[in-house]
């Protein structure tokens, strides 16, 4: 069926038998998988062990992976935890401090204002809001109701 599909000449019946069969693979693929799963956690459990110290060793390796254990400040090398924060805090606290750059200004810019019937249009009561929004939510699909009708 694979060569004939590649051919190109599934016809719809072929086409939907081989869907079929692609999905009932998956899922024997899946449910075999998990039985190994399954079988691998009865067997920890059977004698006495939940892994932990594998887990723990895994933790271990992958916070140790993100640390910063030495660190080369000029011509030497900072080695204990609180030495190396020490000067990375002090490298980007001079680093941030020495930049100085001058800010655009807005000079013979005009901006427009809102009236002031603009802008009591504006202010809503938050109840109101609040209410209409929380009566049109769905939580199962996280969405405004309203926003799903249109």
């Amino acid at each position: 069926m694979d060569i004939k599909g590649e051919a190109g000449s599934l016809n719809g019946k072929d086409l939907q038998k081989r869907k079929d069969l692609f999905g009932e693979l998956w899922r024997i693929l899946k449910a075999r998988n998990t039985l190994t799963v399954q079988q691998s956690r009865s067997k920890w459990f059977r004698e006495d062990d939940a892994n932990s110290k594998y887990f723990h060793k895994c933790v271990k390796m992958r916070s140790s992976k993100y640390m910063i254990k030495a660190l080369k400040v000029n011509e030497g090398w900072v080695e204990s935890s609180h030495d190396v924060r020490k000067e990375v805090v002090d490298y980007f606290t001079e680093h941030v401090s020495s930049i100085t750059w001058e800010r655009p200004k807005l000079d013979g810019v005009i901006f427009e204002t809102l009236s002031e019937e603009e802008n009591g249009s504006l202010v809503v009561p938050i109840e109101r809001d609040f209410k209409r929004g929380f009566k049109n939510f769905n939580p199962l699909c996280g969405r405004n109701s309203i926003e799903n009708r249109s």
